[in-house]
């Protein structure tokens, strides 16, 4: 058996267009989540590619381990060559796999199966090739063969975070209504009786393919630009105004113009849009990537002038309940312990993170 480890440089989009068929043959193994797959990486590329200053900072390098010249392992390691580190963006000087501070709610290498010392043997590789770099993995689900390895190694162990999803394999409408508190029924029931009271009227929809609609996207990403600036728009005083109208408008920019989701929306056929129209206007939105029986939700947002009628905590709810009816048995609301996460009967799923050097 002969290993080999392998390395390409990627300089242009046509480079990584390369690895196609190789990558494709690895990301259905049991650790692989959509984030991992091929189609989805070439946004992230494409993101990396058009970001500011990328050339100057930045290289992004494939791995290969190869056994008897079938690919085992690839692992896309992002150089960052200069810190730029500020407070709300940027990357310390290191090595970095591929989806790191993006939309890749949980990052990896590629491979179907493979073992400790497979691992050991292209990650020593790196270690040697690139010794003034120290290594950042970050967003690493515990239970897989990767961080079994990791978790032996030098490297320091950050703490862990969570993401959270909600399992619904073997429930159905009546089993589901009735593990949720009785607090989160009424708080169901209260959206709804505000919207009849009101006048309202409160249509879902659910999309199960990308969008060619840019009218519609376009109302999308308004609506998620201006969620966006209301969180972080801080007005306590004049040094946290000043600072937050800065973050506000360099957000905005990468919206406008880098956005991976807007271009996930348009492009992906495993897109799902989960749409609360209220009086026909779009009060908000859920947005994931369905992955065999699982969707994964990467952007939930909406319309701050509807927040007293809890749109997307229905629209949640009710997109739980049409899963129930379709033979999905996760929704996957990703990083973050956000409340109405949990409200929803939602399960914690360990994430790790690591740096340092081998």
């Amino acid at each position: 058996m002969v290993n080999v480890v392998e390395e390409k440089q990627i300089r242009k989009i046509e480079d990584f267009y390369d690895l196609k068929d190789e990558w494709e043959n690895l990301e259905h193994g049991a650790d692989m989540t959509v984030y991992q797959s091929f189609d989805w990486n070439i946004l992230v590329v494409r993101e990396l590619f058009k970001s500011f200053l990328c050339n100057y900072y930045t290289d992004l390098v494939i791995y290969r381990l190869v056994i008897n010249k079938k690919p085992k392992i690839i692992m896309p390691i992002i150089i960052h060559k200069h810190s730029n580190k500020t407070k709300w963006f940027g990357r310390k000087k290191g090595m970095y796999l591929l989806g790191h501070a993006s939309y890749s709610d949980y990052v990896n290498c590629i491979y179907d199966d493979a073992s400790e010392e497979e691992f050991n043997t292209l990650m020593g590789y790196i270690a040697r090739k690139n010794s003034n770099l120290n290594f950042f993995f970050d967003d690493i689900i515990e239970n897989t063969a990767f961080n079994s390895f990791l978790r032996q190694t030098s490297l320091n162990k950050l703490d862990n975070t969570v993401s959270v999803h909600v399992n619904l394999q073997g429930n159905k409408e009546e089993n589901y209504n009735g593990i949720l508190s009785k607090h989160v029924r009424q708080n169901l029931r209260t959206a709804v009786n505000r919207m009849k009271r009101d006048g309202i009227e409160y249509r879902l929809e659910i999309v199960n393919h990308n969008i060619g609609d840019d009218v519609i996207l376009d109302k999308l990403r308004q609506v998620h630009i201006d969620r966006m600036s209301e969180k972080n728009m801080i007005k306590t005083d004049i040094i946290h105004l000043i600072s937050s109208h800065i973050r506000v408008k360099y957000r905005k920019y990468k919206e406008m113009h880098n956005n991976i989701i807007y271009d996930a929306m348009g492009s992906m056929e495993n897109s799902v849009f989960v749409i609360v129209y209220l009086n026909d206007s779009i009060a908000g939105y859920l947005y994931g990537l369905k992955e065999d029986s699982c969707v994964r939700i990467m952007q939930n947002c909406f319309n701050e002038q509807y927040k007293f009628y809890s749109p997307m905590f229905r629209g949640a709810y009710d997109y739980i309940l049409d899963c129930l009816k379709n033979e999905i048995e996760m929704v996957d609301f990703t990083r973050g312990d956000e409340s109405y996460k949990y409200q929803l009967n939602g399960e914690e799923m360990q994430l790790v993170h690591y740096y340092g050097h081998l």
